[in-house]
């Protein structure tokens, strides 16, 4: 029982302690450029995904009435 206890206090101090360095966010803007490279580079994965039909409008189905 007091092993029990033990471990679990051990994994929470390990858990809440977390380990590593701590991470730095790059809030500069962006320059017209990378701003740019950056929509080029959604549209070429949007067309990747969507196997060639991203940003095209699927033909109208003939229902019935």
């Amino acid at each position: 029982m007091r092993n029990y206890f033990l471990i679990a206090l051990v994994v929470a101090v390990v858990g809440l302690g977390g380990c590593g360095a701590k991470t730095t966010i790059n809030t500069t803007p962006l320059s017209d450029e990378q701003k740019k490279q950056v929509a080029e580079d959604d549209k070429r994965i949007a067309d990747e995904e969507s196997n060639g039909t991203a940003g095209k409008v699927p033909p109208k189905k003939a229902g019935k009435r």
